[in-house]
């Protein structure tokens, strides 16, 4: 999907809004502004991100995830 990450999220809108899954997906920085807007549009927001890479979940959501970083 390198270059076509917001075409990407909007084929699967219905599938994302109904089950508010977390999203982790590598970002060209210059598709990072389209696709973050779109991503906080649907009520979620970044998490965590390390170089092109990111992870959003769901704004409301009573889930977690652990993520252990590696030092």
């Amino acid at each position: 999907m390198e270059g076509q990450e917001l075409d990407v999220l909007q084929s699967g809108e219905k599938l994302i809004l109904s089950n508010r899954p977390f999203i982790c997906l590598e970002i060209f920085p210059e598709n990072y502004q389209q696709v973050d807007n779109y991503l906080k549009k649907m009520r979620y927001r970044q998490i965590d991100n390390y170089y092109h890479n990111y992870i959003y979940g769901y704004k409301f959501s009573t889930k977690y995830i652990c993520v252990k970083i590696k030092s």
